[in-house]
Order: structure tokens, then C-alpha cells, then sequence
């Protein structure tokens, strides 16, 4: 969802907001990170999020576009992403029961240690880009599950467990390997169009 609506109609052109398959009128459908998508069924997207499969909505005006917003903030207030993109993602493939425990332990360890270290600047501007389209790109992987599955067992599980211990280099550590693993795995455009190297050989 937008952190702030902007009053420039062009700008949601090529964007969720303008999209067909985006149901901007399910509210009761819709939780704090937007709308039901019926490309991306795993996930909400955000409304200022461009996709490469979007089809925009020829009946959808910017008045629809606001309207919508304002039931969002009236429903769940101001709107504050997660930032925690990755394992989020994987959760939710997953169907992970403890989702919020998992991405509540990252906040913690982003809030307690990423923040406060002024080594990790750059790399928390660069994540909140790049960790974003990785975790998109993973929703969208025809071996997501497997490839969700392996992750949660080899990083996501004892990265948490390291945190809930406040062995925070360690878990830096783990978190960064499996990060720079998922950014060389999946190679994107200016298009956010990409090609797939292979995690798990069985395509």
C-alpha cells in the first residue's frame, strides 16, 4: 500500500493500482500490505508495486485509486512495511504457522542490531530494494516450495534461533549467506524481467 497518496494520476500507470487482476474493491479480502492479486495469490502487493504481467483496468480512475486508500488507513492506519521481505516470503510459501513469529524475530534483529551498526547502512538501503524483487521473484519461481523449503531449514530456522539467543554476528553471518546466495540466483533487469539460475537441479 503507498505510504502517501499521490496526487498525480500518471504515476500509478503501469502500476498495481491501475491493474485488472488487482481487487482494489475487496476490502474485506485486503490486510496491511493491500489488496487481493490474482497473479501473485500468495501474496498482497503493494500498491506501488510494478509487475511485468500487469493489464491495466480501463475502468479504474484515480478517485477509485484513492477511495481505496482511504478504506486501508481507515482499516489498519498508517502503513509501515515490514522491511523483512525475504523470510516473510518463504514463510508464506510455506504456510508457515508461526509467520509472525518468524518475521517479528527479524524486525527485532533489524531494530536491535542492523540499525545501529553504521556498517549496515548501505546494506539496509540496497535490501530494501533488492530484497523486495527477491522475495517477489521467489512467489512467482515455478519450484518455489522446494526452493522455500530448503531455505527455512538451512537459514531461516537457525538464523532465528540465533537471534532469539542475541548471537547476532552469527545469525548476520547465516542471513548475508543466504542473501547474497538468492541475489546472484536470480539475475534482474531494468525490466524486472529475469532469467533463473538453479537452486534445486530437478526442472
Amino acid at each position: 500500500m503507498l505510504n502517501e497518496l499521490s496526487s498525480n494520476e500518471s504515476y500509478y500507470n503501469g502500476k498495481c493500482a491501475m491493474c485488472i487482476n488487482y481487487h482494489l474493491d475487496d476490502i474485506r479480502s485486503a490486510y496491511n500490505d493491500g489488496f487481493v492479486c490474482d497473479i501473485h495469490w500468495l501474496k498482497r502487493l503493494a500498491l506501488d508495486d510494478s509487475c511485468p504481467r500487469f493489464k491495466k483496468d480501463k475502468n479504474r480512475s484515480y478517485k477509485d485509486i484513492k477511495k481505496a486508500y482511504e478504506k486501508m488507513v481507515y482499516k489498519y492506519g498508517k502503513y509501515r512495511p515490514h522491511k523483512y521481505h525475504i523470510v516473510t516470503a518463504i514463510c508464506e510459501i510455506l504456510g508457515i504457522d508461526e509467520y509472525q513469529l518468524f518475521q517479528d524475530i527479524g524486525v527485532w534483529y533489524r531494530a536491535e542490531y542492523l540499525e545501529n551498526i553504521d556498517e549496515k547502512k548501505d546494506f539496509l538501503q540496497e535490501y530494501d530494494v533488492i530484497g523486495k524483487d527477491i522475495a517477489d521473484l521467489l512467489y512467482d519461481d515455478e519450484n518455489c516450495y522446494e526452493i522455500a523449503q530448503e531455505l527455512f531449514i538451512t537459514y531461516v530456522k537457525p538464523f532465528s534461533i540465533l537471534v532469539m539467543n542475541k548471537q547476532f554476528e552469527e545469525a548476520d553471518y547465516l542471513y548475508m549467506q543466504m542473501y547474497n546466495m538468492l541475489k546472484a540466483d536470480y539475475s534482474i533487469s531494468v525490466h524486472n524481467e529475469y532469467t533463473r539460475k538453479k537452486i534445486v537441479d530437478n526442472d
